[in-house]
């Protein structure tokens, strides 16, 4: 099992008009800080190396900062690891990230 610690900060956030298909396009909160959306992303890459390097098949990885405490929204925080789970969710034979409700 692979636990990647999150911090309950509350993190700067901004909205930003973000295309979500090739039709549409939202408003959605986004980091205003480099330094939380480059932590987000390697907390995520962490985990994924450490299942790749062990041979874990299926993943289930809790959204980073928005559980137990954690107050980032969950748009913001899933726009920022997006890129990595498109990247490297194909060598995986199922790969679910938790969200709170």
């Amino acid at each position: 099992m692979v636990i990647i610690g999150t911090t309950p900060d509350t993190p700067k956030i901004t909205h930003r008009r973000v295309t979500i298909s090739s039709h549409q396009s939202k408003w959605l909160p986004t980091y205003c800080d480099e330094t939380t959306l480059q932590d987000m992303i390697a907390r995520v890459e962490t985990a994924v190396f450490h299942c790749l390097e062990v041979g874990v098949k299926r993943v289930v990885l809790s959204l980073p900062g928005t559980l137990n405490g954690g107050s980032h929204p969950v748009e913001a925080a899933t726009m920022a690891i997006r890129t990595t789970l498109w990247k490297y969710a194909g060598k995986f034979e199922s790969f679910t990230v938790m969200c709170p409700p």
